[in-house]
């Protein structure tokens, strides 16, 4: 009788649990009966979790019960879907040796697939300017190529590596001057006012008749990797001509690849024009330029 009002007490208890602890506690339930060799109770009960951030311990512990039960592919399959979420995710708990021999298995297998998701979402978020999120994404990509488990496919990574550690760079400089553009300027004395700076125009004035070239040689695309010769890469430069037809400012804005953003970047500030002119007179202009790198083409607009 006394056993049976302890576990109702138990059940009353469970019966009052704050929604907030549920998963948490579904999550140690699981865990004690996994413990106890109680499998398929344990993953009954890892079923019922729905705390996203437990996503990992809970593939886990399915992958162990599943492992357990003799269900080598189902176990497999769990551990798959965990990399392929989190790419550098490894195990910090004390579980079976067999479990961490398929993980290792799983990410040898996975991770060189993941560096290459990881490497296309970050230059998105590059190219869109979002460079907060690029550093992110490219310091993970390079953690994946590092990774011991990516070592037997680190030969056919390493454009991709290389791609990495170009985009990252660019992307902190960028991030960095985002941050310092945006915190508020520091009080000052109040100084005269500075002359206005010329207006500069573009293609969208109508009025305004557009810069020729005079001189403008693109820079010779060498990549120092043979896998790049074979690609096509698509850029757009963004330069400022001056009333004199020299170019006073470069931007890359859309970028093609490290290695020849660099170059062409330093290319530009020795081109020569003939100014735009507005109503006759001289001014300043800002035009875009594509690139395109290819193989037979070294550069071309």
């Amino acid at each position: 009788m006394i056993a049976a009002l302890f576990v109702f007490g138990l059940g009353l208890v469970a019966s009052q649990t704050r929604p907030a602890d549920a998963a948490v506690s579904d999550l140690a339930a699981a865990k004690v009966l996994y413990a106890a060799a109680s499998y398929e109770e344990a993953l009954s009960r890892l079923s019922t979790v729905r705390g996203p951030e437990e996503l990992d311990q809970i593939e886990e512990y399915r992958a162990l019960c599943l492992l357990a039960l003799g269900r080598a592919t189902d176990a497999e399959h769990a551990l798959e879907r965990l990399v392929s979420r989190k790419p550098l995710y490894m195990s910090s708990e004390d579980v079976s040796p067999r479990l961490l021999e398929m993980l290792h298995g799983v990410r040898k297998r996975l991770l060189p697939a993941a560096a290459r998701g990881v490497y296309a979402k970050a230059k998105v978020d590059f190219e869109e300017k979002n460079y907060a999120a690029a550093v992110d994404g490219f310091t993970e990509l390079l953690a994946i190529v590092s990774d011991p488990d990516a070592a037997d496919a680190r030969p056919s990574l390493s454009d991709l590596k290389q791609l990495g550690d170009g985009f990252l760079k660019l992307a902190t400089t960028e991030a960095a001057a985002a941050t310092k553009a945006a915190s508020p300027p520091a009080t000052a004395p109040a100084t005269p006012a500075s002359p206005r700076e010329p207006a500069i125009y573009s293609a969208d004035d109508f009025e305004v008749t557009p810069p020729v070239e005079i001189q403008r040689a693109m820079p010779a695309w060498t990549p120092s990797v043979q896998t790049f010769a074979r690609l096509e890469f698509r850029g757009t430069l963004e330069v400022v001509v001056d009333e004199k037809g020299n170019v006073t400012s470069a931007a890359i804005r859309k970028p093609t690849t490290p290695g020849y953003d660099a170059v062409l970047l330093e290319a530009a500030k020795t081109w020569r024009y003939r100014p735009a002119t507005r109503n006759g007179a001289p001014v300043r202009y800002r035009t875009f330029i594509d690139v395109l790198l290819k193989p037979g083409n070294p550069a071309s607009r």
